[in-house]
């Protein structure tokens, strides 16, 4: 099953100033596209492969750019790729082996 952010929950966390566990220049990647979401109002579904831990050093989360953040993306072989307003996450093997992919990638 997807893991899905919708929009609506993330505006409160955008209330509040965001929080983060970072460990060792890592954070999971789950929160650093919350957090991105939180800043930007993206709305991203996070497929259940997608996890683990994502390095951002040198990053300042909270001014992070989509082309920054499409970098770290890319560096720990996920794929984010987009179809009308959701940006779809997967990884890298999701999208070579298995044929999964939604659209054109995002930033594209």
């Amino acid at each position: 099953m997807m893991k899905i952010i919708p929009l609506s929950i993330l505006l409160g966390f955008a209330s509040n100033s965001l929080a983060y566990e970072i460990e060792d220049d890592h954070i999971a990647i789950a929160q650093l596209l919350t957090n991105y979401a939180a800043l930007n109002g993206t709305n991203f579904v996070i497929y259940p492969e997608v996890k683990g831990r994502v390095n951002v050093a040198g990053l300042e989360l909270d001014e992070i750019t989509q082309n920054q953040l499409i970098d770290v993306l890319t560096r720990h072989d996920f794929i984010a790729t987009k179809k009308d307003d959701v940006v779809y996450v997967l990884t890298r093997f999701s999208v070579e082996h298995l044929g999964k992919g939604i659209g054109p990638n995002w930033g594209n």
